[in-house]
């Protein structure tokens, strides 16, 4: 049937009873005759900003709704800000659509004054002249997250094609101009091709993420290093997954109940945010879910620190993305000494740019003294309320405090949010405890892919075929699989 995700779930290995399952995997899908969007190229362009948020140029051609592109001086009178996308071979693009970005409650240049208003389109010929083919003028978008399309006046066929803005909604009254998405839509003929890293967002299971789960510095638009997930080429993706809470021979891991969580308060510390608490008793539900076992009750939002940054030469801008004095803090404290093994968190339902990128967790192993037992730099959710689960088994510590130091934001707003935060510990010779409950859900390992909106039939694909390979690429005592389910979802997502 044709489907909005997938499903692979790896039910037996090469070697029973290893850490570790290791696989290759492509999905091929039936495409009929029409117009669809181009992608896999090449994007360039101005702005990027890079030092208030990450909003690349080629964040305009990612499918993902809640990313946007941003140039701050690329609105206002005079100012041109343009995109390039540069395709894998030429085509005729035929027709286009541009969608104006989503809102983010107290996010910087977050109005529809800098959508596009004036933009021409032009396609790169032989002889490297730009030849315009399309100009739209006086085009205002009435709400976020508007899609408009466009016919091409005069099309070509050409490899590398370039929007150029020259006006914005509110002309002078916005020096920035803000995009949320570019498509480029081509007739290409009836294929099964395999669906590429640009047409499918990838979730690890909240169970399975990839241990241990030590991230390093990446480059601005760039997801935080592999996390177990990997595209050597554009058609296949590569997966490492623990099998901790699958069918491994390890003890299971329980989540830790009836602590205390809540923000660190103080002077030049964060505030709350309306009727949102900012202290908790940590009361985990259990669910069999193979994506979320563990969810909360709260969402935990908080107003950070403001400090006057000067953006450009109109705009006063007091939020800030990144919080290097630790005053965003996140504390548990819990009713005994425990050992952490894993932890876990979720990223907020509604919009990603207030959600945490780069933070530390500490645990208190002697009074005052706090030691680093986790460090994620550049973290990318993969999407909204999307869960994650960090193991930690080599933690050793021993502590009743656990605090989480959120160093940097996604983007610079008003807001921090987090959906859950949750701690997990070994169950081995706790089954009595009674502040700590097992999972009840030992699913085994597994990925799922969840196809963009922008493709197929409004993110609806047919599957054709499919592989599933042991990868040479990683040693040899990373498992293989020997068996799997490959899972369909036809409801919404």
């Amino acid at each position: 049937p044709a489907c909005k995700a997938f499903r692979l779930r790896l039910l037996e290995a090469s070697e029973p009873g290893s850490d570790h399952l290791a696989a290759g995997l492509q999905l091929k899908a039936g495409f009929p005759e029409g117009m669809y969007p181009i992608s896999g190229g090449q994007v360039t362009g101005s702005g990027g900003n890079a030092e208030l948020e990450d909003a690349p140029p080629a964040y305009a051609f990612d499918g993902d709704e809640q990313n946007r592109w941003v140039d701050i001086n690329g609105g206002g009178i005079g100012n041109i800000s343009w995109l390039a996308y540069e395709h894998t071979e030429p085509v005729m693009v035929m027709e286009y659509t541009i969608t104006s970005q989503m809102y983010a409650l107290s996010s910087y240049h977050s109005h529809l004054n800098g959508a596009p208003r004036d933009w021409t389109l032009k396609a790169c010929k032989e002889n490297g002249d730009w030849e315009e083919i399309d100009r739209q003028t006086h085009i205002y978008f009435s709400g976020h997250r508007q899609t408009q399309k466009f016919v091409v006046a005069k099309p070509i066929i050409a490899q590398k094609y370039m929007l150029e803005f020259t006006a914005v909604a509110a002309g002078c009254a916005s020096r920035s101009i803000q995009v949320g998405d570019v498509e480029l839509l081509a007739k290409l003929p009836a294929r099964n091709s395999p669906l590429q890293q640009s047409q499918l967002v990838v979730l690890a299971s909240a169970c399975n993420s990839v241990s241990p789960a030590t991230a390093c510095a990446t480059p601005c638009g760039s997801p935080a290093a592999d996390y177990g997930i990997h595209w050597p080429d554009p058609d296949l993706l590569q997966v490492l997954l623990p099998a901790h809470l699958g069918y491994g021979t390890g003890p299971p891991l329980g989540v830790l109940r009836g602590g205390r969580l809540g923000w660190v308060l103080g002077q030049d510390r964060v505030t709350n945010w309306y009727d949102h608490p900012l202290d908790i008793t940590l009361e985990p539900r259990m669910q069999e879910d193979a994506d979320a076992p563990v969810v909360t009750t709260n969402m935990l939002v908080v107003r950070p620190r403001k400090d006057v940054i000067i953006a450009d030469k109109v705009h006063q801008v007091t939020f800030r993305p990144a919080y290097p004095a630790r005053e965003c803090e996140l504390q548990y404290t819990h009713t005994r000494p425990v050992t952490i093994k894993a932890y876990g968190m979720r990223s907020c339902p509604n919009y990603n740019r207030g959600d945490p990128r780069t933070w530390v967790l500490e645990a208190e192993t002697a009074p005052g003294i706090w030691e680093e037992i986790h460090h994620v730099t550049n973290y990318h959710f993969a999407d909204r309320g999307a869960p994650v689960l960090f193991h930690l088994p080599d933690n050793a510590a021993m502590a009743s405090k656990y605090r989480l130091v959120i160093l940097e934001m996604k983007a610079m707003v008003g807001l921090l949010h987090l959906g859950d935060f949750v701690l997990y510990a070994s169950m081995e010779h706790q089954e009595a405890a009674d502040d700590l409950v097992q999972m009840h859900y030992r699913e085994a390992a597994h990925v799922t892919m969840k196809v963009k909106m922008r493709e197929g039939q409004s993110g609806l694909v047919k599957l054709s075929s499919y592989m599933v390979c042991p990868l040479s690429s990683y040693k040899l005592e990373k498992a293989f699989p020997k068996a799997w389910v490959l899972e369909g979802l036809t409801s919404e997502y």
